[in-house]
């Protein structure tokens, strides 16, 4: 499964126009010259942003979407609110 996982992502590079020899491994994911710049992420308008991987869908006791729990890279632990259906589904494809 993982061969044909491999395959499937060669076939991407080579089709964006890349040369998937040419990519070496990486125990973090990051891409050779495709860093993002220094600096801090996020809104510019005064509002905060946070990068980091959702852990946690949270629910009320009926069941129904009651928002979520983001870990940042820094290891911190952010729960956001939110009931909309629209961004429980964007936070469940996240």
């Amino acid at each position: 499964m993982l061969l044909r996982y491999l395959k499937l992502i060669e076939g991407r590079v080579s089709g964006f126009g890349g040369d998937p020899g040419k990519i070496l491994p990486s125990p973090t994911g990051n891409v050779p010259g495709h860093e993002l710049p220094p600096g801090p992420r996020g809104p510019r308008d005064g509002r905060k942003g946070y990068t980091g991987k959702v852990i946690d869908l949270l629910y009320d006791r009926f069941g129904d979407f009651e928002g979520f729990t983001l870990l940042t890279e820094e290891g911190h632990e952010h729960w956001f609110r939110g009931r909309e259906p629209e961004v429980e589904e964007l936070i469940r494809r996240a």
